[in-house]
C-alpha cells in the first residue's frame, strides 16, 4: 500500500482506495468533488476531507457522496462555530 502522484484530483480518484483532500475553503472543496472526485471515484472510494470549511459544505458533500454512490465520505469541519 502506498501514494501515486497524480496530475489532477480526477487521476488521483480514478481508482484509488482512497482520497484525502485539504483545501482551503468551501468553494474549493465543492468544486473538486463535484467535477473530479465524486465522478471518478468507485462505489468504495474512501473519501476525507480535513479542509477548514462551513457546516453546509460538510453536510451537502456527505449528500453528494450518496448521491454519487461513494459508500463513505469522511469531513471535518474546523472552522469556527462547528460543533
Amino acid at each position: 500500500m502506498g501514494a501515486t502522484a497524480a496530475s489532477s484530483a480526477a487521476e488521483a480518484a480514478s481508482g484509488a482506495d482512497a482520497v484525502v483532500t485539504m483545501l482551503p475553503s468551501s468553494p474549493h472543496v465543492r468544486k473538486v468533488y463535484t467535477e473530479e472526485v465524486f465522478p471518478n471515484a468507485t462505489k468504495n472510494t474512501l473519501c476525507i476531507d480535513c479542509s477548514t470549511i462551513d457546516p453546509n459544505t460538510t453536510s451537502d458533500l456527505s449528500k453528494m457522496a450518496a448521491e454519487a454512490g461513494v459508500s463513505v465520505c469522511l469531513t471535518k469541519c474546523s472552522a469556527p462555530g462547528c460543533p
